[in-house]
């Protein structure tokens, strides 16, 4: 699903202060929630932290095992909205290469990448399905379609598989068909 979607000629900072306002954090885009913040005890780490980093690594360490994927160095919770703006409105991918303007996205979390991640392997894994988009049972992207048009939440997800690995996974900003 879609879930929201402003349109319209507002500037850049209103979707940062929008963003903001519903609890997301601009820079590592993790929700921002006390009641899901818990603290180990004595090492001053939240657990939400610790899950965040354990699974950024894996991402990394995934997308670094497939030549020219890039799943999560333009599409991860890393990457901000606003190098997903630029590229919507310019081409320049948040990793710095100079593309054509496209719809573009950011996945909110680093565990909501990885289960998306996991899933879409599993899919392929079963059917060899080499591109295909699904639904997670949560929003767990954000982005801008081309233009710079509309800023928009989702629950759908666009996997790429190339030479049987990941090539690209990234928020998918229109509906499922």
């Amino acid at each position: 699903h879609v879930i929201g979607q402003l349109t319209g000629s507002q500037e850049i900072g209103d979707f940062a202060d929008m963003a903001i306002g519903a609890g997301l954090t601009m820079g590592s885009g993790a929700i921002a929630s006390s009641a899901r913040m818990a603290t180990i005890a004595g090492r001053g780490v939240s657990l939400t932290t610790r899950l965040e980093t354990n699974a950024a690594s894996r991402l990394a360490r995934l997308e670094a095992t497939s030549p020219k994927a890039h799943f999560f160095s333009r599409h991860g919770a890393a990457t901000t909205i606003e190098q997903q703006y630029v590229r919507a409105t310019t081409g320049l991918t948040p990793d710095g290469v100079m593309l054509r303007p496209v719809d573009s996205s950011r996945f909110l979390t680093h565990r909501a990448q990885l289960a998306a991640v996991e899933r879409a392997q599993a899919r392929f894994a079963l059917t060899g399905e080499r591109s295909f988009s699904f639904e997670m049972s949560e929003i767990i992207g954000e982005g801008f379609i081309r233009g710079g048009g509309s800023w928009v939440q989702t629950t759908n997800v666009h996997a790429v598989f190339k030479n049987g690995r990941l090539h690209t996974l990234y928020p998918f900003l229109s509906p499922l068909p």
